[in-house]
């Protein structure tokens, strides 16, 4: 039984001592020279369509209240104009973060092998924590660099 309590003791004070890095991966990735350029070539892709949309909104603006089925179908077409371009918008999101994320963890593993981290967690999962843990500003600025 003691032995069993010395080793509860040894482990809780090794899990202690354990070094711990937070990171805030969602603010790296939004704030991101990547992110940015990716969002500002969406759109720009997504222009055209957006142009579209306001036009068949205006349309709908000029049809008269009584005119319910032209008002119908001007309003299908535009939910799906929105829906196509939530759709492909969904997508562009995730083939960044399929080809984003590695880079990231990449890093991720630098920083934490540099500062001697025992675990590095996301910062959403972090109750409370001193400043001097948090390496996102560090992550944001090796991802930034070309």
């Amino acid at each position: 039984m003691r032995l069993l309590l010395l080793t509860i003791a040894c482990w809780s004070h090794m899990a202690l001592a354990a070094s711990v890095g937070v990171i805030d991966v969602e603010a790296v990735l939004a704030s991101s020279a990547q992110a940015k350029k990716a969002r500002a070539q969406w759109q720009a892709e997504l222009a055209p369509v957006e142009a579209d949309i306001q036009r068949l909104i205006d349309s709908l603006r000029a049809l008269p209240e009584d005119d319910q089925s032209a008002r119908r179908d001007v309003t299908i077409q535009i939910n799906q104009l929105q829906q196509q371009a939530q759709e492909q918008l969904t997508q562009w999101e995730n083939e960044f973060l399929t080809e984003q994320l590695p880079i990231l963890e990449r890093l991720v593993i630098e920083i934490a092998d540099e500062n001697n981290l025992d675990l590095v967690v996301r910062a959403d999962a972090v109750v409370w924590g001193r400043a001097n843990v948090n390496y996102s500003d560090d992550l944001l600025a090796r991802y930034n660099q070309p």
